[in-house]
C-alpha cells in the first residue's frame, strides 16, 4: 500500500525538482548576464557598485552609457564638475572621488575619464582592491597610450620643478604645499601674515591672489596663487597658469557653493566692468 503511494507521489516529485531545476539555471543565467553586460560577478562587487553609483553619481551615467566615447569634455567638466583635473597638452584627465576631494589624503577608489583634443577617449572606475575596477569604454590606440604617458610625465616634472622653485620665493605657495594653509582657516588671519597682491570682494566671496617676488623662464607657466573665502572662511585654493591649467590645492566647496560664486560674480562683472574678476570656474 504505502509502496503504491510512493510510486504516486513521484510524478510530483519530478514536477519539483523539475522546478527547481529551471529556477536555478534560469538565476545562472542572471548571473551570467549580470556579469557579461556590466562586469558584477560576486556579492562584494555588486554592494561595492551600489556605494560608488550612490557616491559619484558620474558613475551610474557611465553605466547607463549617457556617457560615451567622444563626447565633448568640456561639456561634461560643466555638467558633473570633477574633483579633480589635470591638463597636460592635448590631455584632459579628469577624476572624481567617493565624497569629493580630499586634501590630506590620496584616494584608492575612483572614476577616471581621459580627453584627447577635448573629447573623451575612455572611462574606468578603479580601486585599489580591484572590486570595482571597470572600463567604460576605451577607444585609444597603443600610440594615444604612449602620447599620454610622454605628456603627464613631462608635465608632473615641470610642475614640481616650477612648484620648488616658486616656493623659494613664494612663501604662500610652499604654506599651501606643505598643508600649512587648510580649509576653514580665517581669510583676515591669511591676509595678515602673507599679504594679497590683490583683494576682490563681492556679497559673501572673497578672492585673494598672490605672484611670485621673482619671474624666470622656468615659471612662466604657473604664475599665481588664488584663494577663495565665502563669508570670511577659505574654502577654496588653487594655482592658475597662463596655459589654463588650475590645480586645486583646497576644494571644500559644495556643488552650490560654485554655482552660487559663478553667479555671484558674473552679477558683480556685470554691475562694475572696470573691477570685474572673470573668475568664474
Amino acid at each position: 500500500m504505502s509502496h503504491r503511494r510512493m510510486l504516486r507521489l513521484r510524478p510530483e516529485l519530478k514536477g519539483a525538482l523539475l522546478m527547481l531545476m529551471g529556477l536555478v539555471l534560469l538565476l545562472f543565467c542572471v548571473w551570467i548576464w549580470i556579469g557579461i553586460r556590466i562586469g558584477i560577478w560576486t556579492y562584494p562587487q555588486y554592494d561595492r557598485h551600489v556605494w560608488l553609483v550612490e557616491t559619484v553619481p558620474v558613475a551610474q551615467a557611465l553605466w547607463d552609457h549617457r556617457i560615451n566615447a567622444g563626447d565633448n569634455a568640456y561639456a561634461l567638466i560643466h555638467e558633473w564638475r570633477p574633483d579633480q583635473i589635470d591638463r597636460f597638452g592635448r590631455w584632459i584627465e579628469m577624476r572624481w572621488f567617493p565624497g569629493g576631494a580630499c586634501d590630506d589624503c590620496i584616494p584608492f577608489i575612483g572614476v577616471s575619464v581621459i580627453a584627447k583634443d577635448g573629447f573623451l577617449l575612455s572611462a574606468a572606475a578603479y580601486s585599489d582592491d580591484r572590486l570595482n575596477n571597470r572600463i567604460f569604454f576605451n577607444t585609444g590606440t597603443t600610440n594615444d597610450e604612449a602620447d599620454l604617458i610622454a605628456a603627464r610625465e613631462a608635465y608632473f616634472g615641470r610642475l614640481e620643478a616650477e612648484n620648488a622653485l616658486l616656493a623659494t620665493n613664494f612663501p604662500v605657495l610652499q604654506e599651501l604645499w606643505q598643508g600649512n594653509i587648510k580649509s576653514g582657516n580665517k581669510a583676515e588671519d591669511i591676509i595678515k601674515k602673507w599679504q594679497p597682491n590683490m583683494i576682490t570682494q563681492f556679497d559673501h566671496w572673497t578672492i585673494l591672489r598672490w605672484f611670485p617676488a621673482n619671474s624666470t623662464p622656468a615659471t612662466k607657466q604657473v604664475f599665481g596663487v588664488r584663494m577663495i573665502a565665502k563669508n570670511g572662511i577659505i574654502v577654496y585654493a588653487n594655482l592658475f597658469s597662463d596655459d589654463g591649467h588650475h590645480p586645486a590645492l583646497i576644494d571644500t566647496e559644495t556643488t552650490q557653493d560654485k554655482d552660487d560664486f559663478d553667479a555671484e560674480c558674473e552679477q558683480s562683472v556685470a554691475a562694475k566692468p572696470q573691477h570685474g574678476t572673470n573668475d568664474t570656474r
